[in-house]
């Protein structure tokens, strides 16, 4: 599977209808021709047809023009994806394995992209870029006019330029009166170029924005006045990096559920039937998105006394950045899950609980059950219009695509469990205690039985 991805830039901008050139003020935060053909939205609905993107800037004259013009005046915020990606709905197929589109824009950057809509194959890609307007299929489709295709980045563009996502680390390093953050675990990439960055004890401005990266991917500069305060690595204060674009669920979004089975003990559940009846009771958690920097993150605000039920040194544990946040409410125990990513090629996500409470409360010699459910979709995802977002980025999770032809994948799941006992320090990496993995499931293409249920491996 695939986890959410990618990051936003947003900039105030006015547009008039009908007219692609758009003016826009401040500074830091579009990038020039790094920022070509990336897909743009409208923070507001309504002034940008779907399938938009941006064509060119000029940064000098404080404008940029747009695939499409706008369809509404106004004035707003856009907010600019940081990778790239896009929508094109004028593409004319000919010859089985050219494309044509007058607004596709088309340069080098786009090869061995992913190209996908009704007349293609799947697992399409773009070979050769002949001008413009014209580019040359990896795999030949059906001759039609008039088509809206998408194009997207894949495992091979993003392990050669990757694209980063909106998210947190916890071993940001700020040293008083520098421009520079030091942090392993961010892995920072070009694509963090324009990105706000945020820091509550380095104090950074609010106009904070990363313009070089170094390092090996370690460190980057940030514009504006230094840090006003330093911040070691084992202070475990989060770094924010980027906002959330287009695709990212609004924070307070259903996301997932955790449904458990337990025998409660009675003196510490009150009202629980005694141990020795062995009577399970089911409970089921709702887990909460939480975007990086949202007001929600690490502070569970429907629990009465507003923190989580775990301290700040347990997150030394969250290794990786974490790309979202699954708070899991209740008037008992809050507690919260952390989407992480690890930096490999293609990408593999964990999902981290720094404290995981299913068994507190349960009768000694007990045993328990646990389900962990993880939706694709959330429900403000409504709010974007169809073709209005970059293509290729799921608002949860989605399966990644098998490639071309007739072909199969098996993936397996890992629950792994950690020991914190009797460790010497906040600072110790606790002990691996269990490890189940689930039996293969996989997917074939093109579909034998349409199903939620595994195919035979």
């Amino acid at each position: 599977a695939r986890w959410h991805s990618g990051a936003g830039r947003q900039i105030s901008v006015s547009m008039v209808a009908g007219n692609a050139v758009v003016s826009f003020t401040g500074t830091g935060v579009l990038l020039g021709a790094a920022d070509t053909n990336h897909t743009v939205t409208a923070l507001k609905a309504g002034p940008l047809p779907p399938r938009e993107s941006i064509i060119s800037e000029n940064i000098g004259g404080n404008t940029l023009t747009l695939a499409v013009a706008p369809i509404k005046s106004a004035t707003g915020i856009l907010v600019v994806e940081n990778g790239p990606g896009r929508g094109l709905g004028d593409a004319a197929i000919s010859g089985g394995t050219t494309l044509t589109s007058l607004s596709g824009n088309f340069n080098a950057a786009d090869v061995n992209m992913s190209i996908d809509g009704t007349n293609l194959q799947q697992g399409t890609t773009i070979s050769s870029v002949t001008d413009s307007t014209h580019v040359v299929l990896s795999l030949p489709g059906t001759n039609s006019t008039a088509q809206k295709v998408s194009i997207s980045s894949n495992d091979t563009t993003e392990a050669a330029d990757p694209t980063t996502t909106n998210r947190v680390v916890f071993d940001g390093v700020y040293t008083l009166g520098s421009n520079t953050v030091t942090s392993a675990a961010a892995n920072f990439q070009s694509s963090d170029i324009g990105l706000k960055i945020a820091n509550p004890i380095a104090k950074l401005a609010t106009t904070a924005r990363i313009t070089s990266i170094g390092g090996g991917g370690t460190t980057a500069v940030f514009n504006g006045p230094a840090a006003a305060k330093a911040v070691a690595a084992n202070d475990t204060v989060m770094t924010t990096i980027g906002l959330p674009n287009s695709t990212a669920p609004l924070d307070g979004q259903y996301a997932s559920g955790l449904a458990t089975s337990l025998i409660l003990n009675p003196a510490l559940v009150d009202g629980a039937r005694p141990c020795a009846a062995l009577i399970p009771q089911g409970t089921t958690f709702a887990g909460i998105w939480e975007n990086p920097g949202g007001k929600g993150f690490l502070v569970a605000k429907h629990k009465p006394v507003g923190v989580l039920d775990f301290t700040p040194y347990d997150l030394r544990f969250v290794d990786n950045p974490a790309i979202a946040q699954i708070l899991y409410p209740s008037s008992v125990v809050a507690f919260a899950a952390y989407v992480t990513q690890r930096p490999t090629s293609p990408r593999t996500y964990e999902i981290v609980f720094p404290f995981l409470p299913v068994g507190v409360g349960v009768c000694d010699g007990t045993r328990s059950a646990a389900q962990y459910t993880f939706l694709g979709e959330a429900a403000s995802n409504y709010l974007t219009l169809q073709g209005g977002a970059k293509p290729g980025s799921p608002a949860i999770r989605a399966l990644n695509d098998l490639g071309t032809g007739s072909t199969s994948g098996a993936q397996t799941a890992s629950v792994k469990g950690y020991d914190w006992d009797g460790q010497p320090s906040p600072y110790t990496t606790p002990t691996l205690a269990y490890t189940e993995t689930s039996g293969p499931c996989t997917v074939v293409r093109p579909a034998s039985l349409i199903s939620f249920d595994c195919e035979p491996s």
